[in-house]
C-alpha cells in the first residue's frame, strides 16, 4: 500500500475514533481545506475545525481510498445532528462526500471535500434548505455561520488547537 494511501486511512481512522490530535498530525503546516462550509488555510484553523467536528460526535465510514506520490482521493459518509444555532432544533444529516488530497512532505497539503449542497441543505436546514436550495445567498450564509462557529470554538478551546 502506498504511504499516502496509509496516511489517508490513518486520518479517517482517527476521525472515526474522535482522535482530532491524530488527525492534526496528518496535516502539513500550510494545509488548505475546503468544503461547503469552510475555506481554511493553515494547520491551526484546519486542525481546529476537525477538533470542533470531533466534538459533535460525528459518525463516519470511508472507503475507496486511493493515493500516489502526489494525489489521493476517498469516499466517505457521515451522520450527525446539525443545529443552525444554539437552542435551535437539531436536524439529522447523512452527508455523502468525495475527498481529494494533495500531499507534500509526507503530509496532507490540500484536502477538498465535495457533496450535494442542495441535499445537505434540505437535511440540515429543513424547509429553509428546500426553499433556498442552491442559491448563492444560502451558500454565503452557510459559510458565514461556519466561520462564526469555528471562531467561537477556537476562542473557547484554544488548548485543543
Amino acid at each position: 500500500m502506498h504511504p499516502n494511501q496509509e496516511l489517508i486511512q490513518r486520518f479517517f481512522h482517527c476521525f472515526a475514533g474522535g482522535d482530532y490530535r491524530g488527525m492534526q498530525e496528518c496535516l502539513h503546516t500550510d494545509v488548505e481545506f475546503s468544503d461547503i462550509g469552510f475555506d481554511l488555510l493553515g494547520k491551526y484553523r484546519v486542525g481546529a475545525m476537525w477538533s470542533m467536528i470531533c466534538d459533535k460526535g460525528t459518525q463516519i465510514m470511508f472507503r475507496n481510498v486511493e493515493a500516489d506520490d502526489s494525489h489521493g482521493s476517498a469516499h466517505w459518509e457521515c451522520h450527525y445532528d446539525f443545529q443552525k444555532e444554539e437552542g435551535a432544533k437539531a436536524h439529522s444529516v447523512h452527508n455523502i462526500i468525495e475527498s481529494t488530497f494533495r500531499f507534500e512532505e509526507g503530509l496532507i497539503r490540500e484536502h477538498h471535500d465535495s457533496c450535494d449542497f442542495e441535499r445537505w441543505a434540505h437535511q440540515a436546514l429543513g424547509l429553509v434548505g428546500v426553499v433556498l436550495g442552491e442559491t448563492e445567498f444560502l451558500h454565503s450564509q452557510v459559510r458565514e455561520a461556519a466561520k462564526t462557529k469555528l471562531d467561537k470554538f477556537i476562542a473557547e478551546h484554544s488548548d485543543r488547537v
